[in-house]
């Protein structure tokens, strides 16, 4: 687009307010228009309300005067119990009023099954919301929900107590919308839908899915999010209360509400995750959910609540997700309540910083990758790093998601190259899918092993036979001749050697017609996919330093191994720096690095075969599809 995009935030609390100042600054985005739900906020300067000064847009309660906006994205911010009162109402309305929504609730997995989306009638939808505890903050709300137990305990009566309850529920309950419906309208609208954030979608679904390329078959994924909530404004979601922090450790299990509320969320994730492994669809997937409650090692004010010694200060949410008897996802919740009530996961391979981080192991074919993902607290407070991350999430989506066909966009994270350098095409034939493995070396026999795992790709003996030929020598001087004369052949090529871009490199290119893919290894993927990728959470970078093994005791602070194999990543930026480390589990006789640049190079040969003549390099920008579960 050769304009800015015009975007309206709804709901500028915590994240929508960073976004709002954030899209402000941003000459990409133009802000048109703001909803607020506060009668006080409505009329006033909507730059005022965020603390930047006027900028001329005023904030309405008004939904109507968004809808009739001249607007191409609305990002919805809004706090979490919103998924329970209508939220669906309005996320439909604009997207039939011709406006893309970006959304930081409910929308991460449209397709997926829970307790609620499950619950349409207006006895199932008050049984299945009688059932949770926590949920009623009042006496009056207890008392209600004293009645709708009984009254909806039968569900064979529910024919009977439909009627009686249908206004009330469709007043203070509405169903939630199917995923048809929201699709319909996606299309009616001609827009699409995207649910993001820092987590569900960025840290799993883009930066960890991207590393489990490095890995033939991924059997497990452990996710752990272990944060400090005393950090939190006072008051976010509803109040530290509403989670259950200083409740009795016996109030919390798994019928609470924020194990319920973690459902639309982590639930979502879980599938997402079997979907991308595995294809499954969310009618395979069984998705569980456990909460339980850490208690508080003395009496602490937090903000405005009092947490007494032994009642509730961290939370443990666990969401696991199985295909069949497989247990393929587990991630895990960690809230706690400042640092002396810390608690960071069972067993985790690293120590991050005290006030939380993310862990993460991959485990799988041929190894287990081990990593952490954390940074020290800025110094200004009212930066949280994990707001500052999804305001990332939200605005690096705007514009593919405006771009895309109508429908629901989910994160892609598959391997993407782009060219560098096109050459004069020459008329291709239908991609090919036989290739041929040039050298007799251990990355030779690694690719093989690849290989075999890929069944879409016929593996021939001869270079005649291939279109596409993997060079496995890894000295350039020795592999450059090879690889001009396959290219001058017509013949792609993938391989890890660094070929330098050069004239012969061009004339090959132009004569034969075909792609080069080069240093097509492991090291390039991490310095060109896996920093790129954790850095497009980060604003305001500074340095970003890469440590290799052998440099690793030079480069962190985190504790924990250091094993021949461990990689760092350093992000210095303002206002809050990132490091990650990771490093391969053993493996046998396998070598985990050889491996890995076998699958990399595996990897590259789809894009190879598909893309325009020339040389083809690792695309590492945030990429959206088409969410296909829903056709």
């Amino acid at each position: 687009m050769s304009r800015p995009y015009r975007i309206v935030i709804w709901g500028p609390g915590e994240v929508g307010g960073a976004v709002l100042r954030a899209a402000h600054a941003d000459p990409r985005f133009d802000v048109v228009g703001v909803k607020v739900f506060s009668p006080h906020k409505n009329g006033q300067d909507a730059g005022d309300l965020v603390g930047i000064g006027p900028i001329g847009i005023t904030a309405t309660t008004s939904a109507e005067e968004i809808l009739a906006l001249e607007a191409d994205c609305v990002v919805v911010t809004p706090v979490p119990s919103s998924i329970l009162e209508g939220l669906d109402a309005d996320v439909i309305a604009l997207l039939e009023s011709g406006k893309n929504v970006v959304t930081t609730a409910a929308y991460h997995n449209v397709a997926q099954p829970n307790w609620f989306n499950q619950a349409q009638s207006p006895t199932q939808r008050l049984r299945a919301v009688s059932r949770i505890r926590g949920a009623a903050q009042s006496r009056r709300a207890a008392a209600g929900m004293r009645v709708l137990r009984p009254l909806t305990a039968y569900p064979l009566l529910d024919k009977l107590t439909d009627p009686v309850l249908a206004r009330s529920a469709d007043q203070v309950l509405p169903a939630r919308a199917t995923p048809e419906r929201l699709l319909q309208a996606c299309r009616r609208g001609g827009t699409s839908l995207h649910g993001t954030g820092v987590h569900p979608t960025f840290m799993v679904e883009r930066l960890v899915m991207k590393l489990t390329r490095a890995l033939t078959r991924v059997d497990h994924i452990r996710f752990v999010e272990a944060l400090d909530f005393s950090m939190a404004p006072d008051g976010m979601w509803g109040g530290l209360e509403l989670f259950g922090f200083g409740r009795p450790l016996a109030d919390i299990d798994d019928d609470w509400l924020l194990a319920k509320m973690g459902d639309f969320y982590y639930g979502d994730l879980t599938s997402n995750v079997g979907h991308a492994l595995f294809g499954a669809h969310p009618d395979q997937i069984r998705v569980t959910t456990s909460l339980r409650a850490l208690p508080a090692r003395n009496d602490v004010t937090i903000g405005s609540t009092y947490i007494r010694k032994g009642t509730a200060a961290a939370m443990h949410m666990v969401h696991r997700g199985y295909l069949g008897d497989h247990h393929f996802f587990t991630n895990e919740e960690c809230w706690f309540l400042g640092t002396e009530n810390g608690y960071y996961g069972d067993d985790v391979r690293f120590t991050g910083y005290p006030h939380g981080g993310y862990s993460y192991e991959i485990t799988g074919n041929p190894t287990t990758i081990y990593g952490h993902i954390g940074g020290p607290l800025p110094d200004d407070l009212k930066n949280n790093p994990v707001t500052t991350m999804s305001v990332r999430a939200v605005l690096d989506a705007v514009g593919p998601v405006c771009e895309s066909e109508p429908g629901v966009v989910i994160d892609d994270a598959r391997p993407a190259h782009k060219l560098l350098q096109t050459a004069q095409p020459i008329v291709r034939p239908t991609p090919s899918t036989r290739v041929h493995v040039s050298g007799a070396n251990q990355l030779a026999e690694a690719v093989h092993v690849v290989l075999a795992s890929e069944p879409h790709l016929d593996v021939v003996a001869t270079i005649d036979d291939a279109g596409c030929v993997v060079v496995t020598e890894t000295d350039a001087q020795i592999a450059v001749p090879d690889v001009l004369g396959l290219l001058a052949q017509g013949k792609d090529v993938v391989t890890p050697a660094p070929i330098p871009a050069s004239d012969s490199l061009a004339a090959a290119l132009e004569t034969g017609g075909a792609t080069l893919c080069a240093s097509a290894d492991f090291r390039t993927f991490l310095l060109d996919n896996i920093t790129p990728t954790l850095a497009q959470g980060i604003p305001g970078i500074t340095d970003i330093t890469v440590a290799e093994p052998g440099t690793l005791d030079k480069a962190l602070p985190f504790a924990g191994s250091r094993d021949p194999l461990s990689y760092a990543i350093e992000i210095a930026a303002q206002p809050a720096s990132t490091q990650m480390q990771f490093e391969f589990g053993a493996a046998g006789s396998t070598d985990p690095l050889v491996h890995a640049n076998a699958r990399c190079l595996v990897d590259a040969i789809a894009s190879v075969t598909s893309a325009q003549s020339g040389f083809l390099v690792v695309d590492p920008s945030p990429r959206y599809r088409l969410d296909d579960r829903l056709d």
